[in-house]
């Protein structure tokens, strides 16, 4: 893994912009740290600072940690500092750039299988990111790998027993836009489900729809920002309610491109939406 400087394809080699508009972007087209590597026993890691930037002024960290658990032999090596890691030849810009890297070598058991679980933990999980990317693997560890596979396909298609689900998980959930669209391409016929997906903003949403339309929406909010979704029942009113509480979230509603609800939201607390009872 490499640090790079962000938006380095717009300018050319006088530094100076090639795309019209982007120029007013500059102050978040800085360099970055470069990347470090760490291990522990088993587990072994990368971890990036990301600086400040639009979709997070505060700037974030991130680490890919991951763990070999079913061979009973696994030597793990570490590097910082370095030039040319795996860098494709023609990028000589960012082959340039010290970055980290961890090989793992295992043994596979008596049988021939391996077992490995990877996972990628950010500063809006928590701020121990070490210790919850850790504490991940190890319970899916625990699981072994089908337990593993269960945990992380909760959506499912009502009806059809026996049947693996067979999605796009953006036909479920989109938020590219920074507003919450729910099955914004999924059959109207369709009875489908889906539980804590992650969505732009740091919210996890879980929905549920039946053929006759959503009945299900639940909001869980990782950081404290105002919460963007479009209307799941279009032409009539909502009512936002935090969890275990009865008094009603305030809400907006801005119709200047579609039906979009926004209400404020708080980190740790969960917002059950329902079209309002007339």
């Amino acid at each position: 893994m490499k640090p790079f400087t962000r938006n380095r394809s717009i300018m050319n080699t006088r530094k100076t912009y090639t795309r019209r508009g982007v120029e007013a972007e500059r102050d978040f087209n800085g360099p970055m740290d470069p990347p470090s590597s760490g291990q522990d026993g088993r587990f072994f890691w990368i971890r990036q600072k990301m600086p400040a930037e639009k979709t997070s002024p505060q700037g974030f960290e991130y680490v890919l940690m991951g763990v070999v658990s079913a061979p009973s032999k696994t030597q793990v090596e570490n590097v910082d500092g370095q030039t040319h890691l795996e860098t494709p030849p023609d990028d000589r810009a960012i082959a340039a750039a010290t970055g980290s890297a961890v090989t793992a070598t295992f043994t596979p058991g008596a049988d021939g299988q391996l077992e490995a679980f990877v996972t990628v933990v950010t500063t809006m999980d928590g701020p121990d990111i070490i210790g919850i990317a850790r504490k991940r693997l190890e319970n899916a560890a625990a699981r072994g790998f089908d337990g593993a596979v269960e945990a992380n396909t909760k959506a499912d298609t009502v009806g059809r027993p026996g049947r693996p689900p067979r999605f796009d998980p953006e036909t479920l959930l989109n938020s590219r836009s920074g507003r919450i669209h729910l099955f914004p391409a999924m059959g109207k016929t369709n009875e489908v489900a889906f539980h804590n997906f992650q969505a732009r903003g740091a919210f996890l949403v879980s929905a549920c729809k039946k053929a006759d339309g959503v009945y299900f929406v639940e909001i869980a909010a990782r950081r404290s920002l105002p919460c963007r979704i479009m209307n799941p029942w279009p032409g009539k009113s909502v009512v936002v309610h935090e969890v275990g509480k009865t008094e009603a979230t305030p809400v907006e509603l801005n119709t200047t491109n579609g039906e979009r609800i926004v209400f404020p939201a708080t980190a740790g607390r969960n917002y059950r939406i329902e079209p309002k009872v007339l």
